[in-house]
C-alpha cells in the first residue's frame, strides 16, 4: 500500500514528496514547496495501479488548505510549458516553428461486461474501457492473438468487442499506438444459473403448544452458496425447537450482478389437533371391602402429558396402605397408617403398594383411556376406574326395564332401558355387559342374564345391576266356533231371504297381547232357473265397512237342463284388535236375499219343472301380526269360523216353495263371554 499526492491541477497525475511529518492524514490537501524549487497543491492519498512512475520530490515545506480551489488561488496551475535552453552567454539562437510539448496521460484499461438475462431478453456483452497511453488502440484475442475489433468507434472511451454471446472467459490484449503500453485482460461471463426456487421441509411439534418443530429448506438454482435469512437476521437452517406459526424465509444466493437471486417462502408450522385433558379425575376401588374414592387436580397446563395430584389423601384410611405414583404424577409417594384397620380376611398380609400409572402419560388414543394398578404384595383389586370430574362416596342408583322377546326366530330381539338416578346428575355413561354407549336404550339382547352400571356426570360409578331378558316360547291361541241360522228360511212364490250368524270365542291369548286381524265373509251362490224365469239374487252383510276384495264366476252343467252360473265374493272388514282374553267374535245376518220373476213359465220337462237358489256363506278371521310387551303367539294366519253348507230354496211349478235344507236355528253358546266383538 502505497501513499503519495493527486495533483490539485491533475488528478490523473500522481507524485511523492520525501520527508512528511507523519501527522498527514489521508484526504488532506496541502501547497507544497520542494527542494527542487517546485510549488505544489495535491491531496494525501493512497496511489491507484499506475503504468507509470511517479515523480519524487523533496520536502521544503508544506501548509494544510481547507480545498483544492483555495490551494490553486496560492499556487495557480501553469497555462504553458517553458522550454529552458540554459544559461547561454554568446551563440545564436533559433527559435524553431512549431515546437509543441505532448502530454502522455497514464495507460488505463478494464472490463465492461453486460451479463444475459436468464429469460433470453438481453444478450451478453463484453466492452473495454480505454484511456491513456498514445490512441488510438490496437485490441487481440489472447492465445491466438487474431486482431479483432478493427474500426470500431468508441464511445466515450469504451470499445464493444464481443456481442451476443454466453457465458465464458474473453481474454483481450489491448495496446497503444507505439505498443508502449500492451495489458491482457480477462473478461468473465458466468454461467447462467436456474432461476431460484425454495421450498419448506416442516415438522410439526409433537404435541399441542410443545415447542419441539423444526424447519428447514430445500433449495435449488441460482448460484450457490446460499444465506438465509429470519426477521432480518441471518440464520443458519435447519430451525430447531421451534412452536406453532408462520416463519418467513428469505434465501439470498452469491449470483453477481443481474445474476443474483433472492426468493422469500413462507412456511407454515401447524399444531396437531389438540388434546383436551380433564381438570379432575375421579379414580374409585375396593380394598378388602373398603371402597376408596381419589380425587385428583390436574397440576399442570402442558397438552402434551398432564400431570394430577391427589386432593384427599385421607382417603387412603387402611393401616399400613402405601401408594405410589409412577414419575408422571405430581405426586410420588403417599404413606398413610390411619387408624382404620386392615379388614380380617386381609390380615395375613400387613403392608400393601399399590402403584398406579397416570392414564395421560402417553398421548392417548380416540378413546379408551383408563389407569391400571397392582396391588403388590396382597390380596387382589378390583378394577380401576378412571374417569374424568370429581368423585365421593356417593353411588348412583339405577332400574333396568326389559322388553322380552319369542324365541321364534334366531335373532336376539331384547331391549334394555336403564333408568339411572344421582345427585349430581348426568350427563351419563351407560354400560351393559361392559359395551360403553352415550345412550340410556340398549337393543339386541339375547335371552338370559345382562349386568348395567351407570358413570354419572361427576364421575360416581354406580354397582353393578343384574338383570334377564326372557326369551318365550310361543304360545297357541285356542277357539270354540260355530254357525248357526238367524232364523228359519223365507221362501214364497215371489222369493225368499236366509241369514246365519257365526261365533267364534278365543282362549289363551296373553292379556298384554295385541292381536291384529280382519273378518273375511266369502258368499258363493247360483240360480237354477233352466232357461225359465228369471231368479235375482243380492248378499247380504252385517253393517260396518266391506271391502269387496274379488269377484268371479264360474260354470257348472247340468245333465238334463244345459248350464248355469255359479258366483263368488269374497269381502273384508277393515283391521281390529283384539285386546283381551278371553274374547267372543259375533258375526249377524250374514245370508241371501232372492226373487222369482214368473214362475208360471217354468219349463216342466226340465227337473220336473224346478227352480232355485244354492249358495253358502263361510266366514274366516285373518291374523296377520300381534305385538305387545310379552307378546308370544303362534299367529294364525287363516282361521275359518264357521261355513252353512249348501241350502237349496226351490220353487216348482204349480206347486207351493220348499226348502230342502233348514240349518239350525240354536245359537252355539248363548253365555259366550264378554266382550264380544259384534258385526250385525
Amino acid at each position: 500500500m502505497a501513499f503519495g499526492f493527486q495533483n490539485c491541477c491533475d488528478i490523473e497525475d500522481y507524485f511523492y514528496v520525501n520527508g512528511i511529518p507523519g501527522s498527514v492524514s489521508e484526504y488532506e490537501i496541502y501547497y507544497i514547496e520542494t527542494v527542487q524549487g517546485n510549488t505544489l497543491c495535491g491531496t494525501y492519498v493512497e496511489l491507484p495501479e499506475l503504468f507509470y512512475q511517479p515523480i519524487t520530490y523533496d520536502l521544503v515545506g508544506m501548509t494544510a488548505q481547507t480545498s483544492c480551489t483555495n490551494c490553486i488561488l496560492i499556487n495557480p496551475c501553469p497555462t504553458g510549458i517553458t522550454i529552458d535552453f540554459g544559461n547561454q552567454s554568446t551563440g545564436i539562437y533559433t527559435t524553431v516553428n512549431e515546437c509543441n510539448v505532448k502530454t502522455i496521460f497514464p495507460f488505463y484499461a478494464e472490463c465492461q461486461t453486460v451479463f444475459p438475462t436468464i429469460d433470453g431478453s438481453v444478450q451478453g456483452s463484453v466492452s473495454l474501457y480505454v484511456t491513456g497511453g498514445t490512441p488510438p488502440y490496437s485490441f487481440y484475442s489472447a492465445g491466438t492473438e487474431t486482431q479483432i475489433g478493427q474500426g470500431i468507434e468508441p464511445t466515450s472511451n469504451v470499445y464493444l468487442l464481443y456481442n451476443n454471446i454466453g457465458p465464458g472467459t474473453y481474454s483481450t490484449i489491448v495496446a497503444d499506438y507505439y505498443g508502449d503500453n500492451v495489458q491482457t485482460l480477462d473478461c468473465v461471463i458466468p454461467d447462467l444459473p436456474d432461476y431460484i426456487y425454495a421450498e419448506c421441509l416442516v415438522t410439526n411439534p409433537t404435541y399441542n403448544g410443545y415447542s419441539d418443530g423444526s424447519l428447514s429448506l430445500y433449495v435449488t438454482g441460482g448460484t450457490p452458496p446460499y444465506t438465509y435469512y429470519y426477521s432480518g437476521n441471518s440464520i443458519t437452517l435447519p430451525l430447531n425447537n421451534v412452536s406453532a406459526g408462520t416463519y418467513n424465509i428469505t434465501v439470498v444466493d452469491n449470483g453477481i450482478g443481474i445474476y443474483s437471486q433472492t426468493a422469500t417462502t413462507s412456511c407454515l408450522v401447524e399444531n396437531p389437533a389438540e388434546i383436551v385433558y380433564p381438570d379432575k379425575l375421579c379414580m374409585n376401588f375396593d380394598y378388602c371391602g373398603v371402597e376408596f374414592y381419589l380425587n385428583f387436580t390436574s397440576a399442570s397446563t402442558y397438552n402434551f402429558r398432564p400431570l394430577y395430584t391427589l386432593d384427599n389423601p385421607s382417603e387412603i384410611s387402611v393401616s399400613g396402605m402405601s401408594l405410589f405414583w409412577d414419575i408422571n404424577w405430581q405426586s410420588s409417594v403417599e404413606n398413610h397408617d390411619s387408624p382404620l384397620p386392615i379388614p380380617t380376611q386381609c390380615q395375613q398380609e400387613q403392608t400393601c403398594s399399590f402403584t398406579i400409572q397416570n392414564p395421560f402419560a402417553i398421548k392417548p388414543q380416540d378413546s379408551g383411556w383408563y389407569g391400571s394398578g397392582t396391588f403388590t404384595p396382597g390380596p387382589s383389586v378390583s378394577s380401576i376406574i378412571v374417569t374424568s370430574g370429581v368423585c365421593s362416596a356417593i353411588t348412583p342408583t339405577l332400574t333396568v326395564q326389559v322388553e322380552n322377546f319369542c324365541n321364534n326366530s334366531t335373532q336376539c330381539q331384547g331391549v334394555a332401558t336403564i333408568v339411572p338416578s344421582s345427585s349430581f346428575g348426568g350427563p351419563y355413561i351407560y354400560f351393559v355387559d361392559g359395551v360403553e354407549q352415550n345412550s340410556p336404550v340398549f337393543f339386541n339382547l339375547c335371552g338370559g342374564g345382562h349386568t348395567a352400571q351407570v358413570i354419572d356426570g361427576d364421575g360416581n360409578l354406580s354397582d353393578v345391576i343384574s338383570f334377564n331378558i326372557v326369551s318365550s316360547t310361543p304360545s297357541n291361541i285356542s277357539y270354540e266356533s260355530c254357525s248357526y241360522s238367524a232364523g228359519a228360511i223365507v221362501n214364497l212364490m215371489s222369493g225368499g231371504n236366509q241369514r246365519w250368524n257365526f261365533q267364534t270365542i278365543l282362549n289363551n291369548k296373553p292379556a298384554a297381547c295385541i292381536l291384529n286381524h280382519k273378518i273375511r265373509i266369502t258368499f258363493q251362490y247360483t240360480d237354477f232357473d233352466y232357461n225359465g224365469p228369471a231368479v235375482t239374487i243380492s248378499t247380504v252383510l252385517p253393517s260396518g265397512t266391506w271391502n269387496l276384495i274379488s269377484t268371479s264366476t264360474a260354470t257348472e252343467t247340468s245333465l238334463s237342463c244345459g248350464t248355469y252360473d255359479v258366483i263368488t265374493k269374497v269381502y273384508e272388514s277393515n283391521t281390529m284388535n283384539i285386546l283381551s282374553t278371553p274374547h267372543t267374535v259375533l258375526i249377524s245376518n250374514c245370508g241371501f236375499n232372492w226373487t222369482f220373476t214368473n214362475p208360471t213359465g217354468v219349463n216342466s220337462g226340465c227337473n220336473n219343472g224346478f227352480i232355485g237358489v244354492r249358495g253358502t256363506v263361510t266366514v274366516n278371521m285373518i291374523s296377520f301380526n300381534s305385538n305387545g310387551n310379552g307378546c308370544c303367539i303362534n299367529i294364525p294366519v287363516d282361521y275359518e269360523i264357521g261355513t252353512t253348507g249348501s241350502v237349496l230354496m226351490t220353487y216348482r211349478k204349480n206347486l207351493p216353495p220348499i226348502a230342502s235344507v233348514s240349518p239350525s236355528s240354536t245359537q252355539c253358546n248363548p253365555s259366550a263371554p264378554s266382550p264380544v266383538e259384534t258385526r250385525q
